[in-house]
């Protein structure tokens, strides 16, 4: 279960927003959605209906991430592990210096 604690002058109080994040997510891909009908009819011809498909699969895919709360934090967590590995990657990569070679011939 997803909540937050905040403290008041009684003491520490619960919050449950699980109802708040999915009925957000619900609104963004119906957003998205729309988005994408309203794009398809103005862009012209194949370049529209590829608009408007990415469009309205991104809208489906936010609307179910919001109905499977836990999928949307897992897949939240896992961005961030993986931009986290890539900048360490880089990182390391970036302070291991060379040494450059000379050979005698």
């Amino acid at each position: 279960m997803l909540f937050l604690l905040w403290e008041s002058q009684s003491g520490y109080r619960r919050f449950n927003n699980k109802g708040t994040l999915k009925a957000t997510g619900k609104a963004m891909g119906a957003g998205l959605k729309g988005i994408g009908s309203k794009v398809g009819s103005l862009l012209p011809g194949r370049i529209g209906s590829i608009v408007s498909f990415v469009f309205k699969t991104a809208g489906q895919a936010t609307s179910y991430l919001a109905e499977h709360t836990w999928l949307l934090i897992l897949t939240a967590v896992a961005f961030v592990v993986k931009i986290r590995q890539e900048a360490a990657l880089t990182y390391s990569k970036a302070a291991t210096p060379t040494i450059p070679t000379m050979t005698v011939v």
